[in-house]
Parts: C-alpha cells; structure tokens; sequence
C-alpha cells in the first residue's frame, strides 16, 4: 500500500516551505529535482559513497555494543515526524468517517456490525478475528511482546464536505488533513479522553487512523459504490499514511500528526469470513517509520529489491530482521570473527546474525551497511500466509524453511536542506539537528527517493544466485532460501568492500521432524 513518508524526506532535502505548496501530483516532479541538484553539487560526496574515505565520516566512533547509542526514533523525530511507539505502550485513535456522496448505505455491513468488526480488526485477539490476526495481536507477536497496542474506535464522523469537495482543496499538502483534522475536532466535541492518546505528552496525538465508508477504488470495477465520485476523489480511495506537518501541538488539547488512512472494506479483502487486518497492519507499520520495500518508481514491473515476502513490500507474513532491528525489537549477534553460529527460528525470538561490511566502519546500529541472515520458518505470523495467498492473488511466503540473508545499507547522512550538501555519519547528535541541517537514511529501494539510485535500502540475497532482482509476479521463492550445505563467498558491498568471510549453512531435518536451527559457519577468507 502507498505511504508518502520517503516522499517528504526527500522534500525535506529542497527546503521545508515547499513542503506545504507541494501537490501530490508535483511530489514525483520534486524529488527527481532535487536528486539532481544533489547529484551536481555534490559529485565527491556520491563518489566517496562507493568509496569511503574516514573524512567522509563527522565521528568514527564505534557504538557500544548494548546497540542502543543511535535510535530509529531519533532518525525520524529529526525529519519531522511525530510517529507510533514502537516499544512498550502505543496507543490508537480509530474514527471511521463517511461523506454525503459516500454514504453509510455503501458499508457492507450495518453500521454497528461495521463498528464491531473495526474493533476487533485492531484491537481484537487472533480469534476475534475468526481469521489471522489483528493489529494488536500481530504486534505483540511480531514485537516478542515488546509492543502492546491498545486504543478505540469511536462512533461514525460525518465529515462536514463531500469527498468530491474534499479531493479539490489546494490549501492542503493531501486532501485528507481537512478529513483529519475536522474528524479530531469532532472527537473532542463527543469524546473526553483524547489525552489518553498522547502517552508521551508532546501535544500530538500519538496516531489517528481514519477508516472511511466506502469501498476503496479500483479500475477494475464498474461499480456504484463510486457513482458520482470525481477522479480526484477516486484517488484518495486507496490506503496511506501521513503526517500533517502544519499542526502546532496542544498539550491540554493533543492535536493530530501521524495518520492513516483506509477504506473499511479493506477487512473483508481477504477473506470471507470474519476480519482481515493486512493492509491495517502494514500501513500501522508505517505508523512507526517503516518504509516500503518496493519501488514506487517501477509501476509496470514492480521492482521489489527485498522480494515481495515480507509485510512492508507485499503486505504479508512476518517483518523481516531489518525492520526489526530499526523498531527496537531485536539486537542482532554481531559477526566479529569466524566460528559456527546456532540460529534458532527467526519467528521463535528474532534471533539473526549480522556481518558487517567492515568493523572499523560499523557502528553497532541498523544505520550501517551489513547483512543480515535469519532462519526463516513458515510458522507463527508466517504460516498463514504461506498456505494461502493473501487476497487470492498475492505471492505465498517461503513454504520452506531455510536461511533468509538480506543485504542492507541503511547508512545515514547528514544534510543540509539548503545548500543540499551533505557527508556520511554514523553518528547522530540531537544538538546538530537544527532548521536546515538534519539526518536521514540515505538509501531508499525507491530510485527516486534514494541519493543514489543504484543503492538499495534492503535487498535480499538469492540462494540460487540466480535472481538478485525481483519483479512481481516474480516474487522471491522457496528456490531464493539459503538451503543447507549452500553458501556465501563472493559478495561486494556499496561501501566497495569485499565479504571477509566465507558463509556456510547447514540446515538438518528428517522425514518426521522440521528443523529447528541453522548452523551458520563463518570462516575467514
């Protein structure tokens, strides 16, 4: 599903006053320029990219190996963005809203049984669900009970404008901030509580999600469920994220950021019975920062560098180990030297290896370049969707077990949004963080959202050696699993180093019983 987070990163890079005048429509237009702009004025900082120098560092400081000296959170308060609590409590504020062209005659239930089924869509347990999971049980799966998300739907919001209004205001940076914030303005004129939904009491809200009536949009259809709508209004019919940038907090009245919104219908797209939460899961995995991992750029051929099998690219199965790692609930075993290393099931404790693509580079951080390898299982969040193709029509995940090893390049920069030059850190200092200078993550699996477009953000590694490139409908397979007795020796990383290491799995099973390890052994070159 489509979020708009990488899109202002990379606005931010032009200067924020365009970010209020930017349409949707010119936001493609923008960031192609302003890669231009970086790759002209910044031709040695591009260079020293693919290979680095230590003067291309602020600090070569290594982290401490708690690997809690540099946080996600950090990296995307600095842009701007007011997100969802990725550890410990978060909490959600539903409003489903409807409009006088979208009328409540278009839900597929009745307006109670609707009410009903969003709540346990999010805040419901996996058997509430009489499906998969909801928003909340997933995350505390996922989390290995380091997220609980709790929160309520309200009651429907008649939303003053039709959609067809709506879809041609001009004043806003999306149509649906009028949506959002009318719809919080009615929360606090019916509801008493909305502090309840700022935990950490900065004046915002901590995250909003507007559900709407009405079917989401599709080509595809000739239906009546969009008799009337205007092709502006159309295309707000789909699922994003957002922030309203424009807001100034309010501690005694919290005010929206972090929003998301999604068609009601959305809950019933892959099933027939009970609730769906996919796509609810995936755009609240957004919420906390998480970027897709398909390229935005690539519409005929929908290049997914990570592979399509992973809840930030095709909105299915698990989260992989990188986001894992941003989000605060893993830390994975660093490679230092060569040995056997026992991995257990990824799904079973998050349990990864990460090889860095050179020590005295790394700084023990997911804002580095490194791989990282995990023991894939078709069990727990994955096994779902591995027996049944989300949506009828969506790629299975992996149906065997094997060794998952993903190349990823999450290297920071430090920028300035003016002059638009920028260097290489892994560092982030709170007090270098100023009206025009800032962090971001450099790469992006967007070409046009990355500083370089040849520089992915995840990627992942085929066992077959075969296919490093994924297109849907050719989507990673089982075929793509490090199986045993295969392995890793050549490899090149952005950074132009070489693998130090040799790469050997071993994976064991008999006709009765599945794995349940990796060995991984690491050998020096």
């Amino acid at each position: 599903m489509n979020n708009k987070r990488k899109l202002f990163v990379r606005l931010s890079l032009i200067g924020a006053s365009l970010i209020s005048l930017a349409s949707c429509s010119l936001i493609q237009k923008i960031i192609s320029g302003a890669n231009e702009i970086l790759a002209s004025s910044q031709t040695n900082s591009i260079d020293s990219y693919h290979n680095p120098t230590s003067n291309t560092l602020i600090d070569s400081e290594a982290f401490d190996d708690a690997g809690n000296a540099i946080k996600f959170k950090d990296v995307y308060e600095n842009e701007g963005y007011v997100n969802l609590n990725s550890t410990g409590e978060a909490k959600i504020l539903v409003i489903p809203v409807y409009f006088s062209d979208m009328p409540l005659t278009r839900l597929k239930k009745s307006e109670e049984e609707t009410i009903k089924d969003i709540n346990n869509t999010f805040f419901g347990d996996s058997s509430s669900t009489s499906y998969w999971e909801s928003v909340s049980s997933f995350y505390q799966k996922s989390s290995y009970n380091k997220l609980q998300i709790s929160g309520k739907v309200s009651s429907f919001c008649l939303i003053d404008q039709s959609l067809n209004n709506i879809a041609s205001m001009t004043s806003y940076a999306d149509p649906t901030y009028y949506v959002l914030r009318y719809a919080v303005d009615w929360y606090k004129a019916n509801y008493d509580d909305v502090q309840d939904f700022d935990l950490d009491k900065d004046g915002y809200i901590d995250a909003v999600w507007l559900v709407y009536a009405n079917k989401y949009y599709s080509s595809s259809e000739n239906s009546s469920l969009y008799s009337g709508l205007s092709s502006k209004a159309k295309d707000l019919l789909w699922a994003y994220t957002y922030w309203d940038y424009n807001q100034k907090p309010n501690k005694l009245s919290p005010v929206a950021n972090c929003y998301a919104w999604a068609s009601s219908h959305f809950m019933y797209s892959g099933t027939t019975r009970g609730v769906d939460a996919h796509t609810f899961i995936h755009e609240t995995g957004h919420m906390m920062g998480l970027d897709d991992y398909y390229d935005y750029d690539s519409d005929t051929s929908k290049l997914s560098p990570a592979g399509g099998l992973d809840m930030m690219d095709c909105n299915i199965g698990d989260h992989n180990a990188y986001s894992k790692y941003l989000l605060g609930w893993i830390t994975p075993s660093l490679v230092k030297e060569e040995g056997e290393y026992e991995l257990k099931p990824f799904q079973d404790g998050g349990y990864s290896l990460l090889v860095p693509a050179s020590l005295n580079e790394f700084s023990y951080s997911p804002f580095s370049e490194y791989l990282l390898i995990e023991f894939y299982t078709p069990t727990g969040l994955n096994e779902h969707d591995a027996e049944v193709a989300y949506c009828g029509y969506y790629p299975k995940m992996f149906t065997k077990y094997g060794v998952k090893i993903y190349h990823v390049d999450s290297r920071l920069i430090y920028i300035n949004r003016k002059t638009h030059s920028f260097v290489y850190t892994n560092t982030f200092d709170k007090n270098k963080v100023t009206s025009t200078n800032g962090y971001s993550i450099a790469a992006s699996n967007t070409c046009s959202s990355s500083i370089d477009e040849n520089i992915k953000l995840i990627r992942l590694l085929s066992g077959s050696g075969k296919n490093n490139n994924f297109y849907g409908p050719k989507d990673a397979s089982n075929a793509d699993l490090f199986l045993n007795n295969d392995s890793l020796s050549s490899f090149t990383f952005n950074s132009s180093y070489s693998l130090e290491y040799n790469i050997n799995i071993s994976i064991s099973s008999s006709l009765f019983q599945n794995p349940t390890e990796a060995i991984i052994k690491i050998s020096k070159k």
